[in-house]
């Protein structure tokens, strides 16, 4: 049965790999971002309605899992629209007052919304 989840963000943080050293930077700091992003489990799409639409297609179904804290992390490998490939990770925060993050993976750089489900 087909599903669709709409997402509200209130806050965005990214990170960056430096391309000399290879390693990743810390978080930046909570960046207010006010974002709707759609999940059609139908489609196997995920749109991300941002100052520049993004569109993520499924490549491999998701995995599931709960963390040393208990957090669950759901994962999925995408594709965009530029024909690169990512990780979006979705993690209930059960550690930290039930908190919803939805990250964006990629080679060089990530980035992570804060949300919450509409209704």
């Amino acid at each position: 049965m087909a599903e669709v989840f709409k997402l509200k963000s209130s806050a965005l943080s990214i990170r960056v790999r430096n391309e000399s050293t290879k390693k990743w930077s810390d978080w930046s700091s909570w960046e207010p971002k006010n974002v709707l992003i759609i999940v059609n489990t139908d489609k196997e799409r995920i749109k991300i309605f941002s100052a520049k639409q993004q569109v993520y297609d499924i490549v491999t179904k998701f995995s599931e899992k709960y963390d040393e804290d208990g957090d669950l992390i759901i994962k999925w490998k995408y594709v965009n629209e530029d024909g690169l490939i990512c990780d979006v990770r979705c993690v209930r925060l059960y550690s930290q007052n039930d908190k919803l993050h939805l990250y964006v993976d990629f080679d060089d750089i990530m980035w992570v919304y804060e949300v919450y489900p509409l209704d």
